[in-house]
Protein backbone atom coordinates (compact mmCIF):
# COMPACT_ATOMS: atom_id res chain seq x y z
CA UNK A 1 0.00 0.00 0.00
CA UNK A 2 1.42 3.36 -1.03
CA UNK A 3 1.54 5.98 1.72
CA UNK A 4 1.93 9.74 1.93
CA UNK A 5 1.67 10.04 5.71
CA UNK A 6 4.21 12.41 7.18
CA UNK A 7 4.27 14.78 4.22
CA UNK A 8 0.63 15.76 3.72
CA UNK A 9 -0.99 17.56 6.64
CA UNK A 10 -4.52 16.36 7.39
CA UNK A 11 -6.64 17.78 10.19
CA UNK A 12 -10.29 17.76 11.19
CA UNK A 13 -11.02 20.83 9.06
CA UNK A 14 -9.69 19.56 5.74
CA UNK A 15 -13.05 19.16 4.02
CA UNK A 16 -14.24 22.54 5.28
CA UNK A 17 -11.00 24.03 3.95
CA UNK A 18 -11.60 22.38 0.57
CA UNK A 19 -14.93 24.17 0.15
CA UNK A 20 -12.78 27.11 -1.02
CA UNK A 21 -11.40 26.29 -4.46
CA UNK A 22 -8.07 28.07 -3.94
CA UNK A 23 -7.37 25.92 -0.87
CA UNK A 24 -8.28 22.77 -2.80
CA UNK A 25 -6.01 23.79 -5.69
CA UNK A 26 -3.12 24.57 -3.34
CA UNK A 27 -3.37 21.23 -1.54
CA UNK A 28 -3.66 19.19 -4.74
CA UNK A 29 -0.75 21.09 -6.30
CA UNK A 30 1.35 20.47 -3.20
CA UNK A 31 0.42 16.79 -3.22
CA UNK A 32 1.49 16.49 -6.85
CA UNK A 33 4.82 17.98 -5.80
CA UNK A 34 5.18 15.47 -2.97
CA UNK A 35 4.39 12.54 -5.25
CA UNK A 36 6.65 13.86 -7.99
CA UNK A 37 9.49 14.06 -5.47
CA UNK A 38 8.84 10.52 -4.22
CA UNK A 39 8.38 8.89 -7.61
CA UNK A 40 10.64 10.87 -9.96
CA UNK A 41 7.75 11.05 -12.43
CA UNK A 42 6.14 14.19 -13.83
CA UNK A 43 2.74 15.01 -12.25
CA UNK A 44 0.71 17.52 -14.31
CA UNK A 45 -2.40 19.09 -12.79
CA UNK A 46 -5.09 20.39 -15.18
CA UNK A 47 -6.60 23.34 -13.30
CA UNK A 48 -9.71 23.56 -15.48
CA UNK A 49 -10.50 19.90 -14.80
CA UNK A 50 -9.76 20.41 -11.10
CA UNK A 51 -12.25 23.30 -11.02
CA UNK A 52 -14.86 20.86 -12.38
CA UNK A 53 -13.89 18.36 -9.67
CA UNK A 54 -14.38 21.03 -7.02
CA UNK A 55 -17.76 22.12 -8.39
CA UNK A 56 -18.96 18.50 -8.45
CA UNK A 57 -17.77 17.90 -4.87
CA UNK A 58 -19.64 20.96 -3.58
CA UNK A 59 -22.80 20.07 -5.54
CA UNK A 60 -22.73 16.42 -4.53
CA UNK A 61 -22.29 17.24 -0.85
CA UNK A 62 -25.37 19.47 -1.00
CA UNK A 63 -27.33 16.83 -2.95
CA UNK A 64 -26.47 14.09 -0.43
CA UNK A 65 -27.65 16.30 2.44
CA UNK A 66 -30.86 17.22 0.63
CA UNK A 67 -31.85 13.94 -1.01
CA UNK A 68 -29.96 10.91 0.34
CA UNK A 69 -29.84 11.33 4.10
CA UNK A 70 -32.35 11.91 6.92
CA UNK A 71 -33.72 15.46 7.16
CA UNK A 72 -31.90 16.30 10.37
CA UNK A 73 -28.46 15.44 8.97
CA UNK A 74 -26.32 18.57 9.25
CA UNK A 75 -23.02 17.37 7.81
CA UNK A 76 -21.49 14.40 6.03
CA UNK A 77 -18.99 12.05 7.64
CA UNK A 78 -15.37 11.96 6.52
CA UNK A 79 -16.08 8.62 4.79
CA UNK A 80 -18.88 10.13 2.68
CA UNK A 81 -16.85 13.25 1.85
CA UNK A 82 -13.84 11.14 0.86
CA UNK A 83 -16.08 9.00 -1.37
CA UNK A 84 -17.46 12.13 -3.05
CA UNK A 85 -13.89 13.41 -3.55
CA UNK A 86 -12.70 10.13 -5.13
CA UNK A 87 -15.76 9.98 -7.39
CA UNK A 88 -15.36 13.57 -8.61
CA UNK A 89 -11.64 13.12 -9.24
CA UNK A 90 -12.20 10.01 -11.34
CA UNK A 91 -14.95 11.70 -13.38
CA UNK A 92 -12.74 14.60 -14.52
CA UNK A 93 -9.21 13.09 -14.23
CA UNK A 94 -7.25 16.30 -13.54
CA UNK A 95 -3.88 14.58 -12.96
CA UNK A 96 -1.59 13.11 -15.60
CA UNK A 97 1.59 11.22 -14.72
CA UNK A 98 4.48 11.13 -17.15
CA UNK A 99 6.71 8.08 -17.31
CA UNK A 100 9.97 9.94 -16.99
CA UNK A 101 12.06 12.19 -14.80
CA UNK A 102 10.70 15.63 -13.78
CA UNK A 103 12.65 18.73 -14.80
CA UNK A 104 15.62 19.50 -12.56
CA UNK A 105 14.64 21.36 -9.40
CA UNK A 106 10.93 20.48 -9.69
CA UNK A 107 9.18 18.34 -7.14
CA UNK A 108 9.20 19.86 -3.67
CA UNK A 109 8.17 17.52 -0.90
CA UNK A 110 6.98 20.37 1.36
CA UNK A 111 3.27 21.13 1.35
CA UNK A 112 3.57 24.87 1.88
CA UNK A 113 2.12 24.75 5.40
CA UNK A 114 3.78 25.73 8.64
CA UNK A 115 4.79 22.16 9.47
CA UNK A 116 8.08 21.06 7.95
CA UNK A 117 9.15 17.47 7.35
CA UNK A 118 12.29 15.55 6.61
CA UNK A 119 12.43 14.54 2.94
CA UNK A 120 10.31 11.42 2.45
CA UNK A 121 11.90 8.28 1.10
CA UNK A 122 11.71 7.55 -2.60
CA UNK A 123 9.08 4.94 -3.37
CA UNK A 124 10.18 1.51 -4.56
CA UNK A 125 9.86 0.86 -8.30
CA UNK A 126 6.69 -1.28 -8.01
CA UNK A 127 4.95 1.54 -6.09
CA UNK A 128 6.09 4.24 -8.53
CA UNK A 129 4.67 2.25 -11.45
CA UNK A 130 1.18 2.40 -9.91
CA UNK A 131 1.05 6.15 -10.54
CA UNK A 132 2.01 5.87 -14.21
CA UNK A 133 -0.62 3.16 -14.70
CA UNK A 134 -3.29 4.66 -12.42
CA UNK A 135 -2.78 8.43 -12.76
CA UNK A 136 -5.75 10.36 -11.28
CA UNK A 137 -7.50 7.19 -10.12
CA UNK A 138 -4.51 6.10 -8.05
CA UNK A 139 -3.88 9.59 -6.64
CA UNK A 140 -7.57 10.06 -5.75
CA UNK A 141 -7.73 6.71 -3.95
CA UNK A 142 -4.49 7.40 -2.10
CA UNK A 143 -5.58 10.86 -0.89
CA UNK A 144 -9.10 9.73 0.04
CA UNK A 145 -7.82 6.72 1.97
CA UNK A 146 -5.11 8.75 3.71
CA UNK A 147 -7.65 11.33 4.91
CA UNK A 148 -10.03 8.64 6.20
CA UNK A 149 -7.14 6.89 7.92
CA UNK A 150 -6.25 10.10 9.78
CA UNK A 151 -9.83 10.52 11.00
CA UNK A 152 -10.11 6.87 12.02
CA UNK A 153 -6.82 6.84 13.94
CA UNK A 154 -8.03 9.91 15.85
CA UNK A 155 -11.52 8.62 16.70
CA UNK A 156 -12.43 8.39 20.37
CA UNK A 157 -15.83 6.71 19.92
CA UNK A 158 -14.55 3.22 19.09
CA UNK A 159 -13.50 0.42 21.44
CA UNK A 160 -11.24 -1.42 19.02
CA UNK A 161 -8.03 0.28 17.90
CA UNK A 162 -7.63 1.20 14.25
CA UNK A 163 -5.89 -1.48 12.17
CA UNK A 164 -5.21 -1.04 8.46
CA UNK A 165 -6.98 -3.63 6.32
CA UNK A 166 -5.60 -2.75 2.91
CA UNK A 167 -3.11 -4.68 0.81
CA UNK A 168 -1.33 -4.05 -2.49
CA UNK A 169 -3.69 -6.50 -4.20
CA UNK A 170 -6.76 -4.72 -2.81
CA UNK A 171 -5.38 -1.35 -3.90
CA UNK A 172 -4.78 -2.56 -7.45
CA UNK A 173 -8.25 -4.13 -7.67
CA UNK A 174 -9.89 -0.98 -6.31
CA UNK A 175 -8.10 1.34 -8.74
CA UNK A 176 -9.00 -1.02 -11.58
CA UNK A 177 -12.63 -0.76 -10.49
CA UNK A 178 -12.38 3.03 -10.49
CA UNK A 179 -11.04 2.88 -14.05
CA UNK A 180 -14.17 0.98 -15.12
CA UNK A 181 -16.25 4.09 -14.46
CA UNK A 182 -18.88 1.96 -12.72
CA UNK A 183 -17.99 2.77 -9.11
CA UNK A 184 -20.37 5.45 -7.82
CA UNK A 185 -19.72 7.71 -4.86
CA UNK A 186 -22.26 5.67 -2.90
CA UNK A 187 -20.40 2.43 -3.70
CA UNK A 188 -17.10 4.07 -2.78
CA UNK A 189 -18.59 5.13 0.56
CA UNK A 190 -19.55 1.52 1.30
CA UNK A 191 -16.03 0.33 0.42
CA UNK A 192 -14.48 2.89 2.77
CA UNK A 193 -16.99 2.13 5.51
CA UNK A 194 -16.21 -1.59 5.29
CA UNK A 195 -12.46 -0.94 5.43
CA UNK A 196 -12.76 1.09 8.62
CA UNK A 197 -15.60 -0.82 10.32
CA UNK A 198 -14.91 -1.76 13.95
CA UNK A 199 -16.54 -1.74 17.38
Amino acid sequence: MVGIAGTFVVNAGIFERWKVYDNFLTDLSDLCGILQYRTNHVFTLDQAALANVHAKMVADEAAWLEHLLPEDTERLSHLKLAAIFIDAMTKFCPIKVGDGLPPSGVGSYQDGGSEQFDPPAQMPAHERRKFVDGETHMVAWLIGYHICQWFEINRTDRIDPYVSRTTDEFEIDLVSGLFSGKVSAQAMHLVLKALFLRD
